[in-house]
């Protein structure tokens, strides 16, 4: 039974696609949720697949697996429990303001258990979620077939313990691209070098030749890497995005008699972050602007993560300012003018929408060597400073013509249907190759 490994609630956006696919053929599927906080059930994807294909799907959390090691089994249940999904140090103020003394003192010391038991990369990690813990699952869950973010296979011990027993067991293991490939930075090719992967024994796809040539420089053996395109961005998913996030008739009204320019940031965790918020400063100055920040997941606009340097910024803004968490990237932009970004896949979406792209380059001053792949193809309006990006703000038109369509058509081709001229077969090789 092809079984899909979740990390984290981005790895949904990428495997989605090919879930649906194989559900939609009639194939029964698994999905292993790994991340603690992370009620899959809660999200609309998960909610579609549940109501159309409930027979053939199961949702495992692997940290709810009863176990043969009777005590730590059994905290580790414990603590993963569906009521829990949402207590954490994230969601403390809303923890704080809902209950009595008493009982936030009590889920208090849930989030730090929960905090001690389930962080990655320590000595902990390693005792409790061990080869005896990976075999239990293994066990009990049907793996024919192993799909996984690839990300989640190069940097995280986690799920290394299950990885062996697949191994073992000569189960296939596929990787799929936790990103739509943006970008490199000399960081992440030096971390993938240092593995040394001439032995390097999955199949890992990519979405372009471009990154199948700088895996195959890491040490990946061709015969490994496989362009295939980005299942995400394939126009079979996003129309059936459209379905399960449809359109609202009265905020479209609204945007329509709205006059002013929307600017939708999507904040980047490389992004230097002194100066992202002078940036902000700036465009909020401008009267005929309503700004919205995209914020990333690892990002520092987290509301309760802000140090309080950082809280000023939300704490005197003006009626024409929010930072969005929870609103599905797709809606923010079809329903902005202008896209500022600096490497995320996301902009992508922005690309398909014909969107005029402001590329604030002087975010990533920091990192020398970090090339972003859509730079060169002209179409993005590459700023060196602030005051590059207020001009093309106030020079912006709204008309599409000032675009150059066929540059972006070029670098979709290229890096996001992974050669291909359009994305018409792009899901159904992922199956062929998964299955």
């Amino acid at each position: 039974m092809v079984t899909f490994l979740i990390r984290d609630f981005p790895d949904l956006d990428h495997l989605f696609p090919v879930i649906n696919v194989f559900l939609k053929k009639k194939e029964k599927v698994i999905i292993l949720n790994f991340e603690i906080n992370l009620n899959l059930e809660k999200d609309p994807k998960i909610k579609y697949l549940l109501k159309n294909y409930e027979k053939n799907l199961n949702i495992y959390e692997v940290y709810n697996i009863k176990g043969e090691r009777f005590l730590i089994d059994n905290i580790i249940k414990f603590l993963s429990s569906k009521k829990f999904k949402e207590i954490n140090f994230k969601n403390l103020k809303n923890l704080k303001r809902e209950n009595n003394i008493i009982y936030f003192t009590f889920l208090l010391i849930i989030c730090y258990l929960k905090k001690i038991i389930f962080s990655s990369q320590t000595r902990i990690e390693n005792y409790l979620f061990n080869e005896k813990w990976a075999k239990n699952i293994f066990r009990k869950v049907n793996i024919t077939s192993l799909v996984m973010d690839d990300s989640y296979y190069f940097n995280f011990s986690r799920p290394k313990s299950l990885i062996e027993i697949c191994k073992l067991n000569n189960i296939k293991i596929i990787l799929m691209p936790h990103t739509c490939h943006m970008f490199t930075r000399k960081e992440d090719l030096d971390n993938l070098k240092s593995k040394k992967l001439e032995n390097f024994y999955p199949k890992i796809i990519v979405t372009s030749n471009k990154m199948k040539q700088i895996l195959n420089s890491c040490g990946i053996n061709q015969t490994k890497i496989v362009n295939l395109g980005s299942a995400r961005f394939s126009s079979e998913n996003l129309n059936l995005l459209n379905t399960i996030y449809p359109k609202n008739k009265d905020e479209e009204k609204k945007l329509i008699d709205n006059k002013k320019i929307r600017v939708l940031y999507i904040d980047g965790s490389y992004d230097n972050s002194v100066d992202k918020i002078s940036l902000i400063n700036e465009i909020l100055k401008l009267k005929n602007i309503e700004l919205v920040v995209k914020a990333h997941p690892r990002g520092m606009f987290i509301k309760n993560q802000l140090s309080n340097k950082q809280k000023k910024l939300t704490e005197n803004n003006t009626s024409n300012f929010l930072i969005d968490i929870s609103t599905p990237t797709k809606k923010l932009i079809d329903n902005s003018d202008l896209i500022l970004g600096t490497y995320s896949s996301i902009l992508v979406e922005a690309m398909l929408s014909k969107k005029q792209i402001i590329l604030p380059k002087f975010l990533i001053k920091d990192h020398i060597e970090f090339e972003i792949f859509y730079e060169k193809f002209g179409f993005a309006k590459i700023s060196n400073n602030i005051t590059e990006v207020i001009k093309y703000i106030n020079s912006y038109s709204g008309n599409s013509s000032d675009q150059n369509l066929e540059s972006i058509e070029n670098f979709i081709q290229d890096y996001v249907y992974g050669g291909r001229k359009n994305s018409l077969n792009i899901l159904e090789e992922y199956y062929n190759l998964i299955k």
